[in-house]
């Protein structure tokens, strides 16, 4: 074979179809996640994920998305938005993700879920929100500033509304 990971990988035999494959996927330029604020586009994330997903499926795989993150900017948000529609829209494919970093010993990392020293949520905590939700669910997501609108509390996640989400 040629070696590569798709190669090597697409051989694995799993009779107990337990197999997950664990991935990581930033959104700079290199996909290495050095570059803190840097996005390639607004749909860099779904663009990244169309080969591996069709080779998850081919496979009969499912894979996690075991890293990736984005600095506190427009296209970081769109991007990070698109990689989380596509993967709500592929679910056969992807089992869910994990945020690179969270916890106060982060300090002020860019890409960080922790909240700062005064207790403010990270603006990366409201863009995941509406993902970590069963669909259909209406749920107050404390600590993240996402709330229901009945209860006429104050959104954070202001750019959600031209989304249409609740």
């Amino acid at each position: 074979g040629d070696g590569s990971n798709a190669a090597v990988m697409g051989g694995v035999v799993d009779p107990g179809d337990n197999l997950i494959f664990e991935l990581h996927q930033y959104l700079d330029p290199d996909s290495s996640g050095s570059d803190h604020y840097a996005c390639v586009s607004e749909t860099i994330g779904s663009e990244r994920l169309v080969a591996v997903t069709g080779w998850l499926r081919e496979h009969g795989y499912r894979g996690l998305l075991g890293e990736v993150a984005g600095g506190d900017n427009d296209v970081c948000e769109a991007a990070i938005v698109d990689m989380m529609d596509y993967m709500q829209a592929n679910q056969d494919a992807w089992m869910g993700f994990t945020w690179w970093a969270a916890g106060p010993w982060w300090g002020d990392y860019p890409f960080s879920l922790a909240p700062d020293g005064e207790g403010n949520p990270a603006p990366q905590s409201a863009w995941l929100a509406p993902y970590l939700c069963p669909a259909g669910t209406r749920r107050r997501l404390a600590g993240l500033g996402v709330r229901d609108r009945a209860s006429g509390g104050e959104r954070l996640v202001h750019r959600r509304r031209r989304r249409g989400l609740r």
